[in-house]
């Protein structure tokens, strides 16, 4: 509701040190009026020296480009927050690409979802080409993207030289078998990915025996 957003604005302005997680997930925490990227800059401006809130939630939140350009910049910044979760919004490709370049340097963030955003191709490009950098980042969600086979090979070429992330979730995609190969062979030399989740996807019966065997 209003209120309860007006509330987290308080706290983040008194710098409330109880306030660690702010979770906009629920449809009844925020209203149509405090959606939007507007609502991502007031957010990022007040986070921006923040040393108390660790997790940051905006789902289904019409949230597009710019505000996670807001939340890109913020990560320029801030050292305290560690999970960021916007999916079900439209950041699209140049919102991922935002964040993704924020993260080369950010070296707090353990937890990043754009699940459900229409990345694409370039927004995933982006994000491999930072996991080859990023240190810090453990899970990564890149649920329902719409992403192909062709689309992910560079990502999974970035995890054969990434030591970090241990949780990858790319549920709903458009992944084949052939896919999953490609994930296969990428298993065998990264020894830090415990969590592969692709659930949702095409892979077959040569796909899933490929895995197996990695």
């Amino acid at each position: 509701t209003m209120a309860a957003y007006g509330q987290v604005v308080e706290r983040l302005r008194s710098k409330d040190p109880g306030l660690k997680i702010i979770d906009f997930t629920a449809t009844g925490h925020i209203s149509a009026a405090h959606a939007g990227d507007e609502v991502c800059r007031e957010l990022a401006t007040l986070l921006e020296d923040n040393p108390f809130v660790a997790e940051l939630s905006l789902a289904n939140k019409q949230i597009g480009p710019e505000g996670a350009e807001a939340f890109a910049n913020l990560l320029l910044r801030n050292t305290a927050l560690t999970k960021l979760a916007l999916w079900c919004n439209r950041i699209g490709p140049e919102g991922a690409c935002a964040l993704a370049k924020s993260l080369l340097t950010n070296t707090t963030l353990k937890m990043l979802n754009v699940g459900g955003n229409g990345i694409g191709e370039r927004g995933i490009a982006a994000i491999a080409d930072m996991l080859r950098v990023n240190s810090s980042l453990t899970s990564l969600f890149v649920w329902d993207n719409q992403l192909a086979s062709e689309q992910v090979e560079c990502l999974v070429d970035a995890l054969k030289h990434n030591s970090t992330l241990t949780s990858l979730n790319v549920i709903r995609n458009r992944f084949t078998s052939q896919t999953a190969v490609l994930f296969a062979d990428m298993l065998k030399c990264n020894s830090t990915l415990l969590e592969l989740i692709l659930h949702c996807n095409a892979i077959g019966d040569a796909g899933a025996v490929a895995l197996a065997d990695a």
